[in-house]
């Protein structure tokens, strides 16, 4: 009989070990889940704060007239807009904006074109607004700091110290009255839109859009 015995308390034992280490187990695969799960939250949660966070703030737009007066009367072609880092929102990088442009009359869809240099929108040698020469500048914009940091190519972001001009020539001259929309759209994060009209009467060169 105290054979039988010893025979039936090591069967249990080992039974009992067997239950912990299945226990252990389960736990650890629990735990490796359970830590999946929890980076996985983390990581939607970060992309869906980006998304609703990431924006840039629209500060003053203006419009400019670079042709001669047709028939007595202006149209504006060249479009510049200054912008900044909206509140909370993380750095963006140019190439990852796009400019929505669309009036009555026309629309287009602009991207970051590095070679577009803001500062030299006057010298119509350089082909930069010179829509005659170069129409393809129609789908691009460029941009100039005013603030902050300095362009690198396709590298070029705006940051939370910056205060940057983006600048590009319109697909079809703006006559006086004529409502148009712009909106800057970055690939993750809230567009930024604003919708006005020019003047009735247009007497300068530049005319203020924004505001």
């Amino acid at each position: 009989m105290r054979g039988h015995k010893a025979e039936a308390g090591i069967g249990t034992l080992i039974l009992f070990i067997s239950l912990i280490m299945v226990a252990a187990i389960a736990a650890g695969i629990l735990l490796q889940s359970a830590q999946s799960f929890q980076n996985k939250a983390l990581l939607t949660g970060t992309k869906a704060q980006s998304s609703v966070s990431t924006h840039v703030d629209i500060i003053y737009a203006h419009g400019k007239d670079a042709s001669a007066a047709i028939s007595g009367k202006r149209v504006l072609n060249r479009t510049f807009i200054k912008i900044k880092l909206g509140a909370g929102s993380d750095p963006i990088k140019f190439s990852d904006v796009a400019v929505e442009y669309s009036s009555e009359r026309s629309s287009s869809s602009l991207r970051y074109n590095s070679s577009i240099n803001c500062s030299l929108e006057g010298k119509q040698q350089f082909g930069l607004f010179n829509l005659t020469t170069n129409p393809n500048n129609a789908t691009y914009y460029g941009i100039r700091y005013l603030m902050g940091g300095q362009t690198q190519g396709y590298l070029a972001n705006l940051g939370r110290q910056d205060v940057v001009e983006i600048c590009f020539p319109l697909p079809q001259n703006l006559g006086e009255g004529e409502k148009f929309s712009i909106s800057i759209v970055p690939k993750n994060g809230q567009a930024s839109r604003f919708e006005t009209k020019t003047p009735d009467t247009m007497l300068s060169q530049r005319v203020q859009l924004f505001p």
